[in-house]
């Protein structure tokens, strides 16, 4: 099953028996082709009993988002299940990790897919532009050229209809 639920969206599914059974990985898509894992839960090896399983998508896209689970067995044995819908609706976010970031590297998270025009700009404490990045993905890593010196930043992103500024 998958349901919204608040901000989140609560994943949960069950089975009767496990044999040799390892993990499962729970992927999310927005289109319903592209699958990311968005998180791997331990199987219990071999049991003849129910096991109930659940997890808490906390950052679920704006709109249509797709899942579906993989499991996988210790002789790396996959099968996948039926792909589920659930249509998100609540409010648009952006937001950083980690924070406070060791200067190298950011995630930038959204929970919507941007716009082709949306950008995403860093700035230091004086107003200055450290770098400007094109907002590509919900998800989004990205390197620094040189570490950022210990202090106060400032990431805007600009996208159709959304604009927000975040303190790291």
């Amino acid at each position: 099953k998958a349901n919204q639920a608040g901000e989140k969206v609560t994943l949960s599914w069950a089975t009767a028996s496990e044999l040799n059974f390892d993990y499962f990985f729970v992927e999310r898509s927005a289109n319903g082709l592209d699958f990311s894992e968005i998180e791997q839960i331990k199987g219990h090896g071999t049991t003849n009993e129910r096991k109930d399983y659940r997890l808490d998508d906390n950052k679920p896209l704006i709109g249509k988002n797709y899942y579906r689970l993989k499991s996988v067995d210790f002789d790396g044995y996959t099968e996948y299940f039926k792909v589920l819908l659930v249509d998100f609706s609540g409010e648009k976010t952006f937001s950083i990790a980690p924070n406070p970031t060791n200067g190298t590297s950011l995630t930038f998270w959204m929970n919507f897919v941007p716009d082709a025009n949306s950008s995403i700009t860093i700035f230091d404490n004086y107003s200055s532009v450290i770098g400007k990045y094109k907002a590509a993905d919900f998800g989004q890593l990205i390197g620094f050229d040189a570490p950022l010196k210990s202090g106060v930043y400032y990431a805007r992103i600009v996208s159709k209809e959304f604009v927000r500024v975040e303190k790291f």
